[in-house]
């Protein structure tokens, strides 16, 4: 009884994360990302041990748990059940391929880094990890013209995704990133226009909000360009960090073409891959950036602590 009591003393309550309104739900204005559970960028970690900090970051705070592969889908619902006050952030891309085979996502880099080089606006900073990330793409062979015209995505793919959505009903259904911008530098807006039509349609009947996610948006997005409707989005995620990491093609104008657009914005990438402390980048991107929410990884529990920490300080609680 005695040790019980000193805990209760000792720690704090569950944190009730703030909320914001986005389409018809409402959302934490702050999110934990599964960066650090995927395979593709290196993790290790078991579906168990993906759900079991999940379920830890749950029970320190109402965060929202994103999710971009099956393996964290099927953790963050072991986790979240059903429909509540911590929404499933479900994110997806587009399901581009050639005809008869799968298209290389290191040529789809090497194609984005030569078509950004080519049109005037420095972007690369020597100093930028993201943009290093992309450079190292540099040497491989582009996509060609012709390969670009005979771009598609198949019935059987968009059957397969919107399954997926059907099956784990995520409330917020992000779209876009690597895929997307790849498509929109290569002059196939109808790839990406298509696919977010359909999504939306979707979304729409599980009343989830849809969010355009994109990298290079501001330099492939822009007025003389084919862009998606405002129509068919409800709010915009891209980078968004104290130190303009990533921000192409700076921060000043990343920001105002997000304002330009006119719909509200979500972060990512606040700590500058682990550059940036998380009380730091917190208060950048909520204090001065203006963004509604973030979606930010921590994958040990000591980074999870350290978050959850530097967001009550930074948006406290909700009444």
């Amino acid at each position: 009884m005695i040790n019980a009591n000193y805990k209760s003393l000792v720690t704090p309550a569950r944190w009730s994360v703030p909320t914001c309104r986005l389409g018809n739900v409402l959302i934490p204005r702050l999110c934990l990302g599964d960066h650090g559970f995927l395979k593709r960028y290196g993790s290790h970690l078991s579906l168990e041990e993906i759900r079991l900090r999940m379920l830890y970051a749950s029970s320190l705070a109402s965060v929202g748990l994103a999710a971009g592969d099956q393996r964290c889908l099927k953790a963050a619902r072991l986790v979240l059940p059903g429909k509540a006050s911590q929404p499933l952030l479900y994110h997806t891309d587009l399901p581009i391929s050639l005809p008869s085979e799968r298209i290389e996502f290191a040529r789809c880099k090497a194609t984005l880094y030569h078509a950004l080089s080519k049109n005037g606006v420095p972007f690369l900073r020597h100093d930028d990890p993201l943009a290093r990330y992309l450079t190292k793409f540099a040497p491989l062979p582009p996509y060609t013209t012709a390969e670009v015209k005979k771009l598609t995505i198949t019935e059987r793919a968009m059957t397969r995704e919107i399954e997926k959505l059907h099956h784990f009903l995520p409330d917020v259904v992000t779209v876009g990133g690597d895929w997307l911008d790849f498509a929109f530098c290569v002059g196939r807006a109808d790839l990406a226009i298509g696919t977010l039509s359909q999504l939306r349609r979707e979304c729409a009947l599980l009343r989830s909000p849809v969010v355009l996610v994109t990298y290079t948006g501001a330099l492939t997005m822009s007025k003389d360009s084919v862009v998606p409707s405002p129509q068919l989005y409800d709010a915009l995620m891209f980078t968004v960090n104290a130190s303009g990491l990533g921000m192409y093609p700076n921060p000043t104008a990343l920001l105002q073409w997000a304002r330009d657009i006119g719909k509200p914005v979500i972060a990512m990438h606040a700590l500058g891959v682990g550059r940036i402390p998380p009380l730091s980048a917190l208060q950048y991107v909520f204090d001065e950036a203006g963004v509604i929410a973030a979606v930010v990884g921590a994958s040990s529990y000591g980074h999870i602590d350290e978050l959850m920490a530097a967001g009550r300080i930074v948006l406290g609680s909700s009444c």
